[in-house]
């Protein structure tokens, strides 16, 4: 904030009373102030400026830019409007011009490390790394006791594949600022991906704790991947979601051209080669047309592949959002006349929550991206089922849930290289039994580490499959299994291949052994899709239960557990009564096209149903509620009737 150089006497203390209450955090105050200075004198150009700093704060960031823009007109030299007019502009997704208004303020101020900052970030976000790099550097020098230049080295190289460096830059970050929670957490989910558990029990409770005191700069997604509770979960979502600021509501009142049908918008911003997009396709093109008009909403990577040319075919319409601002993206959105907008993205990295908040369609529903609630009012459902979310969970769930009758992740058919690799090939040797574990590395926790060596010292001649991370993180995980009595080079890191060459290498594994607090989620699709047993421990929240409930879906129970004890037990079982693994697997392969799991046909259908009811109680005028698929088809089975499109014209919005 700025104070003015000259004005009238009342004006000048009308505006020190302003920039008082500002710096209090009286923002209302401050914005009441500031509005009635500007409506005597039009002129005080640090009141434009401090004005749109609130309502950027407000999330009100178009309103904002014209405060910064009317602060320009009136002084085209003020480095500090430069630089928030660039902050909201980058918040916009309109880069370029976001870009040239920090270069402006370097120009005029050269030492400028906010502008720097911002400007690095920019670069970064528009995937100009090595730019970004440089700029962090430059702003580094001028300020080494900066945090947020620490925070944007770490992503260069967290990008980069280089978690040591990563690491160094958060840990001298969290030095100069040890109560910065977001650089605690980026340091924890470092050393995570790095297997570096030296301290991995006191960083986990000081997150835990930081999550029940309602500490700001905790990620949602870290939440659900340590050992938290559904309440915990719960908690770090409305924390954050109280962050992101309020948000104006857009609205549209569009006749269809086509009345009959319920319109969705599905929204993520992994329309690309991405695990999702490789689960969920088949769900894009089974949709019945008779009844759905289907539409893509992208914010994310663009890409030329088989996938995104697959997806871009898939959809009646298929719109990118990744240059559109969230208000903008909103309002596109509301215009279009979507009548269930459904996002894929929840609280991953390149979400797009902001859209969401600005309501753009009458019914929003969190679905696949992000198993746990979102914690806000915007999302009014969350498709899940009876097992990954058991009815004395519901009450940790911000939105109401929509109970899908056997899994509630779609698992679309992949291709598979027919060839099957020879385990020399695949760098395993030639005999010997083999535990995999194709899940993110960074997924792996020491207490389950502590099994897997037990079960590697107790079969002689066994391996470990793990997909490869980082040098260093073979090199501690290596380090690891040698402190457990296991020969390091018995762990086995595979490179990533394409999904039909990797899924083929499934053929040479025997057990898949899954992860907690976080399941395998689609790679146990994949195992299982592969025709590879998998045995899972469930856990007490959403994402460590998908396992057992893929599991369930394709008719092994048996490989359920639920406990440390009994996962351990049934993987040294199987791992040692080979007949029975090899009726486990036999029975796999016959199954995949007897069960739920991998009837997309079936698991269309009855989404569709949930869809169906959550816009048949909107037009009839009640509030989103319970619905169960399985009590609806019980209905349609005793010859009561559902309706199979809206009871209602559908020229109305909010």
């Amino acid at each position: 904030m700025e104070k003015p150089v000259t004005t009238p006497d009342d004006n000048q203390t009308l505006f020190a009373r302003a920039t008082a209450a500002h710096g209090a955090g009286e923002v209302v105050t401050a914005e009441a102030l500031y509005r009635e200075l500007l409506s005597r004198n039009p002129r005080v150009t640090p009141a434009h400026n401090n004005l749109g700093m609130i309502l950027d704060g407000a999330g009100k960031p178009e309103e904002a830019e014209h405060c910064f823009r009317t602060a320009l007109s009136l002084r085209p030299d003020y480095p500090e409007a430069l630089n928030n007019l660039g902050a909201v502009l980058r918040r916009l997704h309109h880069y370029e011009e976001a870009c040239k208004c920090f270069a402006q303020a370097l120009m005029l101020r050269p030492g400028n490390v906010e502008a720097l900052i911002n400007l690095a970030a920019t670069r970064q976000e528009m995937g100009d790394a090595e730019a970004a790099f440089d700029l962090f550097n430059r702003a580094l020098a001028l300020n080494p006791a900066e945090y947020r230049t620490l925070w944007g080295l770490a992503q260069f190289y967290s990008d980069c594949g280089k978690p040591e460096e990563a690491i160094a830059a958060l840990s001298e970050a969290a030095r100069i600022n040890p109560g910065a929670m977001n650089v605690r957490c980026g340091l924890f989910t470092q050393r995570m991906a790095a297997c570096d558990w030296q301290i991995f029990d006191s960083e986990e409770s000081e997150i835990l704790e930081g999550i029940r005191a309602g500490k700001q700069g905790i990620p949602p997604f870290l939440a659900i991947s340590i050992a938290s509770t559904a309440s915990d979960q719960l908690r770090c979502a409305e924390t954050y979601a109280a962050s992101l600021g309020s948000t104006e509501h857009v609205s549209a009142y569009v006749q269809k051209p086509s009345p009959g049908k319920v319109r969705l918008g599905y929204i993520s911003c992994d329309f690309h080669e991405h695990p999702l997009s490789h689960l969920a396709v088949e769900l894009y093109e089974r949709h019945d047309r008779s009844r759905f008009e289907v539409l893509a909403y992208s914010h994310g990577y663009r890409e030329h592949s088989p996938m995104r040319a697959r997806l871009e075919k898939a959809f009646d319409r298929f719109i990118d959002l990744d240059t559109a601002s969230d208000q903008e993206a909103a309002r596109k959105i509301a215009a279009d006349g979507v009548d269930i907008l459904i996002d894929l993205a929840g609280y991953t990295r390149y979400a797009r929550t902001g859209i969401l908040s600005r309501r753009p369609a009458p019914i929003q529903v969190n679905y696949l991206g992000y198993p746990s609630t979102m914690g806000v009012n915007f999302m009014d459902y969350c498709v899940v089922d009876q097992f990954v979310v058991p009815p004395e969970q519901r009450t940790f769930f911000s939105e109401e849930l929509v109970y899908l009758p056997d899994c509630y992740q779609i698992s679309s058919h992949r291709d598979i290289a027919p060839d099957s690799p020879t385990r020399s090939e695949r760098g395993l040797p030639e005999t010997g039994f083999v535990f995999c574990c194709f899940n993110n590395i960074s997924k792996i926790r020491p207490v389950f580490f502590d099994v897997w060596m037990r079960l590697l010292r107790q079969v002689p001649g066994s391996v470990l499959w793990l997909l490869a991370g980082h040098d260093v993180t073979h090199a501690n995980l290596r380090r690891e299994a040698q402190a457990r009595g296991v020969e390091p080079d018995r762990l086995i890191f595979a490179p990533r291949l394409p999904l039909a060459d990797h899924l083929a290498r499934h053929r040479l594994a025997d057990i898949f052994l899954d992860t907690l607090p976080y399941n395998a989620h689609t790679t146990m699709s994949d195992a299982l899709w592969a025709g590879l047993p998998a045995v899972t421990c469930v856990g007490d929240t959403f994402p460590g239960r998908v396992g057992g409930s893929i599991l369930r879906a394709v008719g092994l129970e048996e490989l359920v557990t639920h406990n440390l004890e009994e996962y351990e037990a049934r993987a040294l079982y199987l791992a040692t009564a080979l007949d029975a693994l090899a009726r486990i697997r036999q029975k796999l392969l016959d199954n995949r096209f007897k069960t739920p799991l991998f009837d997309c046909s079936r698991f269309t259908r009855n989404l569709e149903i949930a869809y169906t009811q959550m816009w048949n109680l909107r037009c009839e005028g009640k509030s989103p509620e319970t619905i169960s698929v399985a009590t609806l088809l019980q209905a349609v089975q005793s010859h009561e009737t559902i309706s199979a499109v809206r009871p209602h014209s559908n020229d109305f919005r909010h």
